[in-house]
C-alpha cells in the first residue's frame, strides 16, 4: 500500500460497497493497486504515459504529470485537485507537493464518472491511427457504450471533445484518434473489468518480428546506441512497420519522446554524413533507422524512450500491409513540441530517481 499522503482525509466515508463502507484511504489504495498493474503492462502503458483519477467528495485525485503508473503502489503519484477543476488545474490548497497534476486533468474532470482510466493500449492505438478506424471499431465494440473522438491536442481541447462525446452518447468508453483509450466507471473494480473487456475486443495478433540478415558492421556510433529489442529492430526490417515508422508521428508520446521523425539511412557508414548534412537540428534527432539492419537511440534520449520505441513497434506490428494510416499533421506536431506542459513532462523524464531499474 502507498504511504499516507499529507492532507488526506483519513477515515472519511465516501461510498457504500458490497461489504460495508470504503474510506478515502480504501479508495485510493484500490486505485493505486490497479494503476500499478496497468502501468506494468507495456501493452497498456509505456513509461510515464497514461493517467488515472478518482473523484472523492469535492476532490479529484489524479496522477501527477511525469510520474509512472507502474510506481503507484510504491510512491505517491496521485495529487488532489479541488473540483470543479479549471483548465489550468492546481493542487488543492494545504497539500504540500512539488508535483503538478496531469496535463489531462481537465479530461478527467470533464466526465461525471467517479473513476477515469486513460491508457495507451497498443491495440487501441493500432485502430485509432487508421483513417477507417470507426468502421472496425463499430464491429468490435458493438453492444458497448462507446464513442470515437477525433484527434485533439491533449488538455482542455481534448476535454471539450470528450465532454461533448459523452453528452451526445452517454459513453463510458472513448477511443481517442491518434492517442489512446479512456474508460470510465463508478469504482475501480468496474473500471478494470471494462478496460479488460475493451482491450480484449480490440486485440490484434501482431506480426512476428523480423530479424536482419547478417551481422551489422557496427552496433553504435557517437551519441547513439543500438537498441537490442528484436521487436524494435523489426521497425527497420519489416517493410510494413518501416513504412509506418517513417510515415509521420502517430500519437503525442511518439512526438514528445522520439521527436518529429527518425533519421533514416541505408548503411551505418552513412550516419555521420547524414547527421552533418541534415537540415534539422541534430538535437531533434532522437533515433535512427538503418534500413534492414538496426534502430539506434540517442544516448541522451528521455527516460522511457525505449518503452515508447517498443510501443511504436507493437503498434506497427498490429497494422496490416496497405492499411490507411492518418499520422499527426505538422501543425499538431508543432503544437506538442512547443507546449509548456510537455516541456515540464520532458524535464521530469530527465530525472533518474525512479525505482526498480526502469529505463
Amino acid at each position: 500500500m502507498a504511504a499516507k499522503r499529507p492532507g488526506r482525509r483519513t477515515g472519511a466515508v465516501t461510498r457504500r460497497c458490497g461489504r460495508g463502507l470504503m474510506t478515502v484511504d480504501d479508495n485510493l489504495s484500490a486505485l493505486n493497486s490497479s494503476a500499478a498493474a496497468w502501468g506494468r503492462d507495456p501493452t497498456l502503458v509505456q513509461g510515464a504515459g497514461g493517467n488515472v483519477s478518482i473523484k472523492l467528495d469535492d476532490v479529484m485525485w489524479i496522477k501527477a504529470s511525469g510520474t509512472w503508473l507502474a510506481d503507484a503502489d510504491m510512491q505517491d503519484i496521485l495529487v488532489p485537485v479541488a473540483m470543479p477543476a479549471s483548465d489550468v488545474p492546481r493542487v488543492k490548497d494545504g497539500y504540500a507537493t512539488a508535483l503538478r497534476p496531469s496535463i489531462e486533468t481537465s479530461v478527467h474532470a470533464a466526465l461525471p464518472h467517479r473513476v477515469v482510466v486513460h491508457v495507451h493500449s497498443v491495440d487501441a492505438i493500432a485502430h485509432a491511427v487508421r483513417s477507417d478506424a470507426e468502421a472496425e471499431l463499430s464491429q468490435r465494440l458493438s453492444g458497448l457504450a462507446w464513442a470515437f473522438v477525433r484527434y485533439c491536442k491533449p488538455g482542455p481541447t481534448l476535454a471539450a471533445a470528450v465532454r461533448d462525446a459523452h453528452a451526445a452518447t452517454s459513453a463510458d468508453i472513448f477511443v481517442l484518434a491518434n492517442h489512446g483509450l479512456i474508460v470510465a466507471a463508478d469504482d475501480v473494480a468496474q473500471a478494470d473489468r471494462l478496460l479488460r473487456e475493451v482491450v480484449s475486443r480490440l486485440s490484434i495478433a501482431p506480426r512476428l518480428p523480423l530479424a536482419p540478415q547478417g551481422t551489422p558492421s557496427a552496433t553504435s556510433i557517437a551519441g547513439f546506441r543500438a537498441v537490442p529489442d528484436p521487436h524494435v529492430i523489426s521497425l527497420a526490417v519489416d517493410p510494413t512497420s518501416l513504412a509506418i515508422a517513417t510515415g509521420g508521428p502517430l500519437y503525442p508520446d511518439h512526438v514528445v519522446f522520439l521527436g518529429p521523425a527518425p533519421l533514416v539511412v541505408d548503411r551505418y557508414d552513412e550516419i555521420n554524413v547524414a547527421l552533418a548534412d541534415t537540415r534539422r537540428d541534430r538535437a531533434s534527432i532522437r533515433w535512427i533507422i538503418v534500413r534492414g539492419s538496426a534502430v539506434l537511440l540517442a544516448h541522451d534520449a528521455l527516460r522511457g524512450s525505449d518503452a515508447i520505441l517498443r510501443c511504436l513497434a507493437d503498434v506497427a506490428a498490429r497494422i496490416p500491409p496497405g492499411a490507411p494510416i492518418a499520422p499527426l499533421c505538422a501543425a499538431d506536431v508543432d503544437a506538442l513540441i512547443d507546449w509548456d506542459a510537455e516541456r515540464y513532462r520532458q524535464a521530469m523524464a530527465t530525472r533518474s530517481d525512479r525505482p526498480h531499474g526502469a529505463p
